[in-house]
């Protein structure tokens, strides 16, 4: 009996380890996949060794005033001689920070939000839903330069200010996952051995929506870094001496057509990271998808 009962446990933890497997497995497969991890994993290296890399900080003055590209100063210097290539590579810190930190924040409350609004329905599902109506009414760039406007600058409220704009979509997505596995059978198997509430979310709906949430979650941060760059661009962001990518472009844009390395590399840092999160997004949807499976 106890040997039938442990068999009996492992047998889930077994089938989740080799989904787990077969995903990881797909995912290695996809090139682009592997080309967009890549990229985002040289980022981060790049910008969590940046003191070590770079030759100079990020705010240290040389007297090479809007030089150009040499082995000195691989992508050239902005008006105060502070040298481009530092700048970017400590930029990246606060790039990729806020726009994991605030994709991951928002997803959080939206699955929360969405997961009560669909295993509850009726009042909670109103409630939750007509306030998604609101938010989502307003576009995410003009919601978050609004809540930007409110807190200030600085890099919490940043975060805060790109999060909030997030939790909609993923509150709806989260919803629909809901309403598909919710009258599930082992959600009333669940139910009737009476499992609480909370426990049949977090337990047993929660994980089996997870997929969906997790290749919606890779793809947007590319799209909430290019946020965060988008309001340090307009000034209710990050401003300087902070080196974020959207706010070295506002130092550059005065300079471009004489000087356009002041912009084509803080813009490349930003278009490839944002592309390398949608390629990985692509690869988790395609490993995930059922529908491949042969």
């Amino acid at each position: 009996m106890t040997k039938t009962a442990t068999a009996a446990a492992a047998a889930p933890k077994a089938k989740r380890n080799s989904q787990t497997k077969e995903v990881l497995k797909r995912f290695t497969k996809s090139p682009l996949a592997m080309i967009g991890t890549a990229i985002f994993v040289i980022f981060v290296v790049l910008a969590i060794l940046a003191p070590y890399i770079c030759k100079y900080s990020y705010d240290e003055m040389t007297v090479d005033i809007l030089a150009g590209c040499s082995l000195d100063h691989f992508f050239g210097t902005d008006k105060f001689g502070r040298d481009l290539f530092s700048r970017i590579l400590y930029g990246g810190r606060y790039s990729i920070f806020m726009g994991v930190v605030a994709t991951l924040l928002g997803t959080a409350i939206g699955m929360v939000l969405g997961a009560i609004a669909g295993f509850f329905g009726q009042v909670a599902d109103n409630v939750v839903m007509r306030i998604c109506d609101i938010f989502q009414a307003i576009p995410g760039i003009l919601l978050s330069m609004v809540i930007s406007t409110v807190l200030g600058v600085g890099v919490v409220n940043t975060i805060i200010a790109l999060s909030i704009g997030g939790i909609a979509g993923n509150a709806r997505m989260m919803r629909s996952l809901i309403l598909q596995v919710r009258n599930n059978d082992y959600i009333e198997a669940a139910g009737s051995i009476n499992c609480s509430s909370p426990r049949i979310i977090f337990r047993h709906i929660l994980p089996n929506t997870f997929g969906p949430i997790l290749v919606g979650c890779t793809m947007g941060i590319g799209g909430t870094i290019m946020q965060a760059a988008s309001l340090s661009f307009l000034g209710l962001g990050i401003k300087a001496p902070i080196p974020e990518w959207g706010a070295l472009l506002n130092e550059g844009k005065d300079y471009f057509t004489m000087y356009p390395h002041l912009l084509i590399f803080p813009g490349l840092a930003i278009g490839l990271l944002s592309l390398a999160t949608c390629l990985m997004g692509d690869g988790l949807r395609d490993a995930m998808d059922p529908r491949l499976k042969k």
